[in-house]
């Protein structure tokens, strides 16, 4: 699973969702 953004670092509520692709899923995160 890859992630973009630094959301490891970042503890503060983000929204986090799924964007279909070819290949699977890659999770968003925004601020």
């Amino acid at each position: 699973m890859e992630y973009l953004g630094d959301i490891s670092k970042n503890r503060t509520a983000l929204q986090i969702f799924p964007c279909r692709t070819d290949k699977g899923y890659i999770w968003l995160s925004l601020d």
